[in-house]
């Protein structure tokens, strides 16, 4: 290929690491499933959800849910946002 570098990849399993509860097969989609009026009701018994620290680092927000949150919170603070625009 002339005109382009080429580059060795490394494989996946050594670029991206899994968490230990993931390879240890101890996460369940119960995991990623919060009933968010328990949370409420009992936030030091959900302390992967209570904590916003420890949310967001077990927590990858995409671009579309970051312009979600955007949207809603700029809403709850007064904003105004029409349907359809970004």
């Amino acid at each position: 290929m002339r005109g382009f570098a080429v580059m060795s990849l490394k494989p996946l399993q050594q670029t991206c690491v899994p968490r230990d509860d993931v390879r240890s097969g101890t996460v369940s989609a119960v995991d990623f499933a919060a009933r968010l009026e328990q949370v409420v009701a009992a936030p030091d018994a959900y302390a992967d959800y209570g904590d916003p620290v420890r949310f967001f680092s077990l927590t990858y927000p995409t671009s579309r849910m970051r312009r979600l949150l955007t949207g809603i919170f700029g809403r709850l603070k007064g904003a105004c946002c029409h349907r359809g625009s970004s």
